[in-house]
């Protein structure tokens, strides 16, 4: 079944906007619903009342982190499956732990390589069901 991705929802959650402007900037160029929040606890409630189809998460916020974000969409049934692609300013060895270890399905480095960022969303977005 191919991928619709007009019927997509993407949520991005980073507190830098720069990164965000960019991120908005090459997604918004693709038939997806986008919302950005800089906010973790935000974007907690955000995903509570309309989860997304994928989520784009830093990991490094001054209160509660990326991963503490990830670990609480992860023990909640219904968000289980969320596809989640961590992004940060670390490297992927400075994790000390694959993506996966920590609960996400991948990860991107900043600065984040657009087109790789895309790849992934296309690769990671369940299939739609008519």
């Amino acid at each position: 079944m191919k991928k619709d991705p007009r019927t997509y929802n993407i949520l991005v959650v980073d507190d830098d906007e720069f990164t965000t402007a960019l991120i908005s900037h090459r997604i918004e160029k693709e038939p997806f619903r986008l919302r950005v929040e800089h906010d973790p606890f935000q974007a907690y409630l955000q995903i509570q009342q309309e989860a997304p189809d994928l989520l784009l998460l830093d990991i490094l916020f001054p209160d509660l982190s990326g991963l503490e974000l990830l670990n609480l969409i992860r023990h909640q049934l219904l968000l289980y499956h969320l596809p989640v692609i961590l992004i940060s300013s670390l490297e992927a060895g400075e994790l000390h732990r694959s993506p996966q270890e920590l609960g996400a399905d991948d990860f991107l480095a900043k600065p984040i390589d657009l087109e790789l960022m895309m790849k992934k969303i296309v690769f990671f977005l369940p299939p739609r069901r008519d």
